[in-house]
């Protein structure tokens, strides 16, 4: 009787084949900003692998991209560099040459960051408070996630999860001073896929401290006799943009005449008092003064 061999004929592929981009345990829709990736791969039975998809290379193979490589578990891939979706692609192959189907996974590529705008105080240019409101507007693809604001650009609030409310914030704080002059406030906005702004930002004029009035007082006159008051000025940051001249009617009351100063040169005023107004008894004034913030009077 002939001997016989037995013979196994395998016509099937690996099985329990699957491919896993690695998101570091974030959410599948995530998007990421980096191109390097770790691709996780699982295949029952496999001796090979062939990588294919949005891939510009594939680390420790001994292979070229897109060529039957030796079978791994775990792979690392550089993605093209566009942002988009990207897909990888991997099929199995065992040692009979049984090949399996084409199994893929997708991510998101979002290296691009995001843009924005700051507003404080509704745009406004002058104020005399420290206490601002600040409003925060930014965009991106990939949704925005949060911000950090800075007074000068290098002392940073914590991240602080987006909102489009208004903020109250103090110049004085975060790399800010008490100090007038011109404030800014710098905003940087981080998206979802871990892309930060550069930082925006936006300025503020700040004239904290009342007009400070210095004067020429009034020498004794006869009566009936003009009179002039002359060098009423501020040392300011902000302009006088307002100076009167309150003549009291009777001493002791709260009658009085007001006379509008006229501007002369940069934050000097004066004034001409009527002869009708200079009598025996003498004159009793004071000067109010406005920088349109705060007022100043030497009553």
């Amino acid at each position: 009787m002939p001997y016989q061999i037995p013979l196994i004929i395998d016509n099937d592929p690996p099985t329990n084949i699957s491919v896993n981009i690695d998101r570091k345990g974030a959410p599948s829709d995530m998007p990421i900003n980096s191109t390097f990736v770790t691709v996780n791969l699982s295949a029952t039975g496999a001796s090979e692998m062939y990588v294919d998809g949005d891939i510009e290379a594939v680390y420790d193979i001994p292979v070229s991209l897109r060529n039957w490589a030796p079978y791994s578990s775990v792979l690392k891939i550089k993605l093209r560099d566009r942002d988009g979706v990207k897909t990888v692609r991997v099929k199995f192959r065992d040692e009979l040459g049984n090949t399996s189907p084409e199994v893929s996974d997708q991510i998101t590529l979002d290296t691009t960051s995001p843009t924005g705008t700051i507003t404080i105080n509704n745009g406004e240019k002058l104020t005399n408070s420290f206490m601002v409101k600040l409003k925060l507007s930014a965009e991106d693809k990939s949704g925005i996630e949060s911000y950090q604001i800075s007074n000068d650009g290098n002392t940073w609030t914590d991240p602080t999860i987006y909102s489009e409310a208004e903020i109250d914030w103090d110049l004085r704080r975060f790399g800010g001073n008490a100090s007038d002059g011109t404030k800014k406030v710098y905003v940087k906005y981080k998206d979802k896929a871990g892309n930060w702004s550069t930082p925006i930002s936006s300025t503020i004029e700040i004239d904290s401290t009342p007009p400070y009035i210095a004067h020429t007082p009034i020498a004794d006159k006869q009566e009936e006799t003009k009179a002039n008051i002359n060098n009423c000025n501020s040392a300011r940051y902000s302009s006088i943009n307002r100076c009167k001249f309150y003549i009291i009617g009777k001493k002791g009351t709260v009658e009085y005449t007001i006379v509008n100063m006229q501007k002369i040169i940069s934050d000097y005023y004066t004034a001409q008092i009527p002869g009708e107004m200079v009598t025996s008894a003498g004159l009793e004034y004071y000067i109010s003064a406005s920088d349109g913030l705060q007022i100043s009077t030497t009553r």
